[in-house]
């Protein structure tokens, strides 16, 4: 089964977003997003050079954030990052909104 059934998905439901090509590391990458879920998906083709030409494989990103995530993301220069949280300070935020229901966990595939 794919993924996208799992995620009870059509490709029809997929929005193109382009294609980048990589030269330099012999492949190319087509993006798609599906907008209601926010979940991207990505195809890899390789490329003459590549040692794997004709190849391909998928990839996706689920939307959302982990703590260890945020928690990178607060040591580089963003708005937020001011605030100086410690890792147990965004681990225990992060357990208090998901007790109030404002996030969830999304299991893993």
């Amino acid at each position: 089964m794919l993924l996208i059934e799992k995620l009870h998905i059509s490709k029809n439901e997929l929005k193109y977003q382009g294609r980048s090509l990589f030269n330099d590391h012999f492949y190319e990458l087509t993006k798609w997003i599906h907008v209601q879920s926010e979940i991207r998906f990505t195809r890899k083709d390789y490329l003459e050079g590549s040692g794997k030409k004709g190849e391909y494989e998928y990839d996706y990103m689920l939307p959302g954030i982990s703590p260890m995530e945020f928690h990178q993301i607060n040591k580089q220069v963003l708005p937020y990052q001011q605030i100086n949280f410690t890792n147990d300070e965004v681990i225990h935020y992060f357990k208090l909104l998901e007790k109030k229901n404002l996030i969830n966990k999304i299991p893993m595939y």
